[in-house]
Parts: structure tokens; sequence; C-alpha cells
């Protein structure tokens, strides 16, 4: 394995290992902490939308409210992870 690899092997390690320790803080608390107006704009926005389009289940506590929800280094490591295979495998070919 390169040293490159051996790397970005252990800052996703790293960075796993700090969403286990640090689950609360989330993206929807840093959202909180810069602008709270832009989150209540925004859950305003996603239910017009789904009154819109007339679903029959809450878009917002369903979807958005758990995908904010994640720790902010959990989704880091899911990016960093994406990021990861697709140069391994650019550089396969």
């Amino acid at each position: 394995m390169k040293k490159f690899e051996i790397i970005n092997i252990l800052i996703v390690i790293l960075f796993l290992t700090l969403g286990f320790i640090y689950k609360e803080l989330t993206i929807a608390l840093l959202w909180r902490k810069f602008h709270v107006n832009s989150i209540i704009g925004f859950q305003k926005f996603i239910e017009s939308l789904s009154i819109e389009i007339k679903y029959d289940f809450n878009i917002w506590f369903l979807v958005i409210v758990p995908i904010i929800d994640i720790s902010i280094f959990f989704i880091i490591t899911i990016i960093l992870l994406l990021l990861f295979i697709i140069r391994i495998n650019r550089h396969k070919y």
C-alpha cells in the first residue's frame, strides 16, 4: 500500500472515532449555532414543497431531521471514504 493510502485510511479512522465520541456535535447543532432563522426558513420551504406535491407524510421529520441529526464527523467520514474510493478506482484504469 502506498503511504498516501495509509494516511487516508488513518484519517478516516480518526474521523469515525471522533464521530462515536462526539455524537452530539451534529449538523443541526452547528446550523442552529450559526443561523437559527435559516433552519426555520428551510423547514418552511420543505413543508411548502410537500404541501404542493401533496405527500401523505411529513418530509421534514421523516427525512430531513434524521439527516441533520447525524454527527458532523460521520458526514466527513462518508465524504472522505467516497473520495478515497473514487481515487482508488481512478488509478486502477
